[in-house]
């Protein structure tokens, strides 16, 4: 089934994982700021473990989501392509 929008929990898994990634990101370059041995490095080593596996459930939930509810139809880009070209619209409508 697809519709014309994302649902609320397609928008939430969206940014969550967009701000999951960021701070993984953050924390894998954050580590090396701080000398080799210190206390603070296996605090930040198992916060990104942590932080990963929440980020690959929610990844596989997102996949999950997608597979049951669908993906967003692009029926307004297809007829803006209509206007630019008549026959090009019609074409992108049917693989929509």
């Amino acid at each position: 089934m697809t519709s014309n929008t994302y649902t609320s929990a397609q928008k939430f898994l969206h940014w969550t994982l967009f701000a999951l990634v960021v701070f993984l990101y953050g924390l894998t370059y954050g580590e090396d700021l701080l000398p080799r041995g210190a206390p603070t490095v296996d605090v930040i080593w198992r916060l990104h473990i942590s932080f990963g596996l929440l980020l690959a459930g929610f990844v596989l939930w997102r996949v999950v989501l997608r597979g049951i509810r669908g993906h967003r139809t692009f029926r307004i880009r297809c007829q803006f392509l209509s206007e630019l070209r008549p026959g090009l619209g019609t074409w992108c409508f049917t693989r929509c």
